[in-house]
C-alpha cells in the first residue's frame, strides 16, 4: 500500500526552481518517460558564445504548455548532459514535495522523526512513476543543460484519495479486530492491533492537509464518523499499558543451595486477567544468569537454574524478571514509541535469595563454676558482624572491644587468649542461654545466622 503525498512546490532563482502559485485541477497524466529529451536541449552545430534568450520557464515564469494551474514541476541542471539534467529536475521536483510534507507533518505531533523520513520517502519515490520531462534548453555560454520535469495535479489527486480510501477502510478494520481480541482476553494481540491502528491512522491527517493544499481549494475529502483516529488508538494502546502488572509467586524460600535448582515464578496480568504469550527475561545481578521464557495460557512463566550459576562472593542472589522488550518490540509492525511503552521498563520484580551460612557457636563445656571465664568459640563460612547477648545483656561487642568484624573459615575463641576482656561467672545458679547472631553489614541489618546455647551455672569450689 502507497500513500502519495504531494505540494504546491514554491521554487525561486532563476535556474533550479520556478513559483506554482494559483494552481488549479488538471487533467490525466501520461506515463514516465526516462529517456525523452526534447531536441531544444541539445547543444546546435555552430551555435554563437552570445548569451541567448533563455526560456521563460527558466527565468521563474510559467511554462506556456504547462500551466501552474495544472502541473507541479521541476526544474533541474546538469554541466554534464541531457540525461543528468533530467535526472536533477525529477530528484527537485521530488526534493520540493519532501520538504512540504515534512513541513506539514511536523505540525503532526503523533508522529516521531523516523516515521516522518520513512513514511515521505516510501510515498514520494513511488510518485516517481508519474513524472515526465517535458522541456529543455542548452547554455552554451554557461555549457549547462536545463531538464523540465512535471506531474499532473489531477493524477497526483487521485492517488491521494485512492489511499485516503484504503487507509480509512484499514483503521475501521484493525479497531474491529482489535477490539473483538480485547473481548476475548487476548490482550498482547489486541495491543499489537491498536498500535498498528495508530500508526497507519497517523497517516490520514497528512494526506488530508496534502490532498487540500495540491488541489489549492478548501474542498477536502472528509472521514465518515466511524474511522477511527489516531487519538482513539492511543488511547487504547495507554489504557492496556497503564494496566498491566508483573508479580512474584511463591516468593516464600529465600534460600538456597550450590548443589540445587532454584525457581522464580511470576505472573503478568491486565486489570486482572492473564496475559499470555509475553516474552519475559530473567537474569542475575551480574548478567551472571540468563533465561527467556514466554508467560503461559495463565500469565505464568517461571526459570529455573542452579544456585551456584547465581550466587555472588558473598552467597548471595539477586534475580530480577522483566518484560522482555527486545523480544516483544518484533511483535509489532512499528517501532515502539517510548512515551507510549515506557512504563513496561519498570515493570520488573526482584527475587532475592541467599545461601544458609555454615555458622558455629560453641562452648568447651555447657557446666561452669561460679568464679570461672566462659570462651565462646566462633567459626563460619561467611565474613560478618558478630553480636552476643545474654536474655538481659549484649556480651559483646563491648566498650573494651568494639571492633566485632569476624573473618571468613577462621575460628574466633571470643573472651579466651589474646583478648583484653574474659567473661566471668557470677550467681545466681541455674540455667543460662547466650545467643549469638552474625549479621551482613555493620548496621545489623541483615541477619546471616543465629545461634543460642543453654548452659549451667553451678557452684565453684
Amino acid at each position: 500500500m502507497h500513500y502519495i503525498m504531494l505540494y504546491l512546490i514554491l521554487l525561486s532563482g532563476c535556474a533550479t526552481t520556478i513559483p506554482m502559485s494559483d494552481m488549479q485541477n488538471v487533467s490525466e497524466v501520461g506515463a514516465y518517460q526516462s529517456n525523452v529529451m526534447p531536441k531544444t536541449i541539445e547543444k546546435p552545430v555552430g551555435a554563437s558564445e552570445k548569451t541567448p534568450k533563455p526560456p521563460s520557464w527558466i527565468l521563474g515564469k510559467e511554462h506556456s504548455g504547462f500551466s501552474n494551474a495544472r502541473y507541479l514541476v521541476g526544474i533541474g541542471f546538469s554541466d554534464k548532459n541531457a540525461v543528468s539534467a533530467s535526472e536533477s529536475a525529477r530528484a527537485e521536483l521530488t526534493k520540493n514535495i519532501r520538504f512540504k510534507i515534512q513541513s506539514l507533518m511536523k505540525d503532526y505531533s503523533s508522529n516521531d522523526g523516523s516515521f516522518v523520513e520513512s513514511f515521505v520517502k516510501t510515498e514520494t519515490d513511488f510518485l516517481l512513476e508519474g513524472v515526465q520531462i517535458k522541456d529543455g534548453w542548452y547554455d552554451p555560454v554557461k555549457k549547462v543543460y536545463y531538464s523540465f520535469a512535471v506531474v499532473k495535479r489531477k493524477y497526483v489527486l487521485t492517488m491521494i484519495q485512492d489511499q485516503i480510501d484504503a487507509l480509512t477502510a484499514t483503521v475501521v478494520l484493525v479497531m474491529k479486530q482489535a477490539n473483538t481480541f480485547y473481548d476475548n482476553g487476548d490482550i498482547l494481540k489486541a495491543l499489537v492491533h491498536y498500535y498498528d491502528g495508530y500508526n497507519e491512522s497517523s497517516k490520514l491527517l497528512p494526506l488530508l492537509r496534502t490532498y487540500k493544499t495540491v488541489n489549492r481549494f478548501p474542498e477536502a475529502p472528509s472521514l465518515a464518523k466511524n474511522v477511527p483516529s489516531a487519538n482513539n488508538f492511543k488511547e487504547k494502546v495507554q489504557s492496556i499499558v497503564s494496566g498491566i502488572k508483573v508479580e512474584k509467586i511463591d516468593d516464600k524460600y529465600k534460600s538456597i543451595s550450590t548443589n540445587k535448582d532454584v525457581s522464580f515464578t511470576i505472573k503478568v496480568t491486565h486489570d486482572g486477567i492473564a496475559i499470555p504469550h509475553l516474552p519475559i527475561k530473567f537474569h542475575g545481578n551480574s548478567y551472571n544468569f540468563v533465561n527467556r521464557t514466554t508467560t503461559d495460557l495463565d500469565g505464568i512463566c517461571q526459570a529455573t537454574t542452579n544456585g551456584s550459576t547465581i550466587l555472588d562472593e558473598e552467597n548471595f542472589a539477586f534475580v530480577e524478571a522483566e518484560i522482555d522488550l527486545f523480544r516483544l518490540s518484533k511483535r509489532f509492525n512499528y517501532k515502539l514509541k517510548k512515551d507510549l511503552f515506557g512504563r513496561l521498563e519498570t515493570l520488573d520484580v526482584t527475587f532475592k535469595r541467599f545461601k544458609p551460612v555454615s555458622f558455629n557457636f560453641t562452648l568447651k563445656d555447657t557446666s561452669i563454676r561460679t568464679g570461672n571465664s566462659i570462651v565462646f568459640f566462633i567459626e563460619s563460612d561467611m565474613p560478618g558482624y558478630l553480636v552476643i547477648k545474654s536474655p538481659t545483656d549484649k556480651i559483646f561487642p563491648n566498650y573494651i572491644m568494639r571492633d566485632n568484624y569476624i573473618q571468613r573459615n577462621k575460628m574466633y575463641n571470643i573472651g579466651g587468649t589474646g583478648y583484653e576482656f574474659k567473661f566471668l561467672v557470677k550467681p545466681p545458679l541455674g540455667q543460662e542461654s547466650v545467643t549469638a547472631t552474625l549479621y551482613k553489614e555493620a548496621s545489623l541489618k541483615t541477619i546471616l545466622g543465629e545461634h543460642k546455647i543453654d548452659y549451667e551455672i553451678v557452684k565453684g569450689d
